[in-house]
């Protein structure tokens, strides 16, 4: 499917109805920028039926970014239909312990303790200093020392061979969880980034923003914002130190997104904004 037909689905649905029809062939996409985008702007995608079509799509993606999002999305948006439990759980499984730390800071009515438990038994402390501000932690039911649960699918832990494994991976995921867990050796952060760019996954290109010390702030905010994608210059305006607050407002408004340029306009910039790097 391509971005026009993409369109030409939304306008169906809003001119014309068909939207279990329409729901159905963007599932079938796989593609999680459709299944996300579809579920916010089509409202009458929020029934029963058409949100568990859209959830099984999001979830058989794969992709826990993408899942995350959509959870934050969907809660974000009011979907009155959206099996949170579900998606709480998927980000569980996966064992990343900065998807439930995300969780629980942006979305409400997520289970704060279960999800504490779930960092604690992942032994990272990093994400554990980072819940110890705000949470009282239970202890870990784990003695497995952290490591990135996408990364032990690579052949060997050994810095250098697993770096060249991710640098032709294509694969943004790993290559986020790889620049995060190892930090900025030399040069290889910049060369991640270059890599991570060149998959044009913006979701993990913001994600790369965010979590990965090192990271070219300034660049990142360019790409996303010549992508033309109105959510992830809104995420970068309100979520990410250190970005231009100015620039980022300019091109939100350039979209003519009302959604998000009602959003911005009643955006206070806060001190505490902070990354994870």
């Amino acid at each position: 499917m391509t971005n026009e037909e993409f369109r030409n689905i939304i306008e169906i649905c809003r001119s014309h109805g068909f939207v279990k029809e329409m729901a159905e062939r963007i599932a079938a996409t796989n593609n999680p920028y459709y299944i996300c985008d579809f579920a916010e702007q089509i409202s009458a995608a929020d029934t029963p039926e058409i949100m568990q079509i859209l959830e099984d799509a999001m979830l058989a993606t794969g992709d826990i970014v993408h899942i995350y999002e959509f959870m934050f999305m969907a809660v974000d948006s009011g979907i009155k239909n959206f099996n949170l439990t579900r998606f709480e759980d998927a980000i569980i499984e996966s064992k990343n312990p900065k998807l439930m730390y995300y969780i629980i800071g942006y979305v409400p009515g997520v289970n704060i303790p279960r999800l504490l438990q779930a960092i604690a038994d992942t032994n990272s402390l990093k994400y554990i200093e980072h819940a110890k501000t705000d949470y009282e932690l239970p202890a870990s039911t784990s003695e497995e020392t952290f490591y990135p649960e996408t990364l032990k699918k690579y052949s060997t832990k050994y810095l250098g061979d697993i770096y060249l494994q991710i640098l032709t991976s294509n694969n943004p995921y790993d290559i986020n969880e790889y620049a995060e867990f190892y930090g900025d050796v030399g040069k290889s952060t910049e060369k991640l980034q270059r890599v991570i760019i060149e998959t044009g996954d913006i979701l993990h290109i913001y994600e790369f923003a965010c979590s990965v010390k090192g990271a070219d702030i300034p660049l990142i905010e360019e790409v996303i914002i010549q992508s033309g994608m109105v959510k992830y210059m809104y995420y970068m305006y309100e979520y990410l130190a250190g970005t231009n607050k100015d620039k980022l407002r300019a091109a939100i408004i350039n979209t003519g997104n009302q959604k998000y340029i009602d959003k911005i306009s009643g955006t206070v910039t806060h001190s505490d904004e902070k990354s994870l790097s």
